[in-house]
């Protein structure tokens, strides 16, 4: 003998929405970067133009995002917004002692651009980490 459950429409209807926004949200993140690789090949060097696409990969694909803030720790530097999100990367990966110098790097460059927010945001993270791996 068969035992069916009867199936809540309010929950499928509730699935089959969530499903949508989500395929939506896919799609929309899909157009950012399709349109944010189109400016990276037309100004290989503005380090905006790769740290956002940097940014469109950080969730889904955090190996390529982490590719992207390598490669503007080498070409810029000096571009600040990097430090915070490729440590913390280096930390999900496990390179700890990666992830020390670049926190250590950035904190540096943050105290030299007088920029109190990025250097406060970036010792917090670095105590963080030393806590952890204490």
């Amino acid at each position: 003998m068969h035992v069916f459950r009867a199936l809540n429409p309010e929950k499928l209807l509730c699935t089959h929405n969530n499903y949508k926004a989500k395929l939506k949200k896919n799609s929309m993140q899909e157009e950012r970067l399709k349109i944010l690789l189109q400016y990276l090949e037309e100004e290989p060097n503005d380090p905006f133009n790769i740290y956002g696409v940097a940014m469109e990969y950080l969730n889904n694909q955090p190996d390529k995002a982490l590719m992207y803030l390598q490669q503007l720790l080498v070409e810029h530097p000096d571009y600040l917004p990097t430090y915070y999100h490729a440590a913390a990367l280096l930390v999900e990966n496990e390179q700890f002692s990666r992830a020390e110098e670049v926190y250590k790097k950035g904190i540096e460059i943050a105290h030299q651009k007088h920029n109190t927010k990025a250097y406060d945001e970036l010792k917090r993270a670095y105590r963080m980490l030393q806590d952890e791996m204490e």
